[in-house]
């Protein structure tokens, strides 16, 4: 019987655009994504709105400027009635506009992707190996060392310094493992870690 715990990522991609920006909470930069809502605040005839975006890891809330200082008499009663209601197309294309000016001032806006966990064979990961594939079906243009950053709640610096020191392996790439990481994922890649009590991976099929 096999002592391996075997576990399956597969990368979706959505049209939705992440920011990726420092997370004061993390202490290092996450990927926000939009939580589809607004935060208003009037203040005599002027008000000002806000779309909140979630880090992807510890759920920090960040409230992103749609516009400051206005006049209501200025809001058209469709875009307040989209605000007041949390209009979900609203915000999708509230967010399409913060992500066009967000490389400059807000951080660098991304393609967002989600992962499918699924966990094909289970064992006792505190002695065994663990062996993660990743699917990529679509081949979008992700790097690997984002999408083991993002599924091990670590940040990139963190999954660098666990390949020097040997924690995992990359199938093909065992020599230069640090060379793949900045690689756009494959359509399929395996990864083999050697000491799962370390690295917490009960994290890698936990959603």
């Amino acid at each position: 019987m096999s002592s391996d715990t075997e576990i399956e990522w597969t990368i979706r991609g959505s049209q939705t655009l992440e920011i990726n920006r420092h997370c004061s909470r993390c202490t290092t930069e996450r990927s926000f994504t939009s939580a589809q809502k607004f935060r208003l605040n009037a203040n005599g005839s002027r008000l000002d709105a806000w779309l909140i975006y979630r880090c992807q890891i510890c759920g920090k809330r960040w409230n992103c400027s749609v516009f400051e200082r206005r006049p209501v008499s200025s809001v058209g009663q469709r875009d307040l009635h989209a605000l007041q209601s949390n209009d979900p197309a609203y915000a999708e294309q509230q967010a399409k506009v913060i992500a066009s000016v967000s490389k400059s001032k807000l951080g660098k806006a991304t393609c967002c992707f989600q992962l499918e966990r699924r966990l094909v064979l289970i064992s006792d990961t505190t002695r065994s190996k663990v062996r993660l594939v990743i699917f990529n079906p679509e081949m979008l243009r992700v790097r690997l060392d984002t999408v083991l950053a993002r599924g091990l709640c670590l940040s990139r610096k963190q999954i660098v310094k666990h390949a020097a020191a040997g924690l995992f392996r990359i199938r093909g790439y065992e020599v230069n493992t640090a060379k793949c990481l900045k690689k756009p994922v494959a359509r399929e890649v395996w990864v083999e870690f050697e000491s799962a009590a370390k690295l917490q991976l009960f994290r890698l099929s936990d959603p």
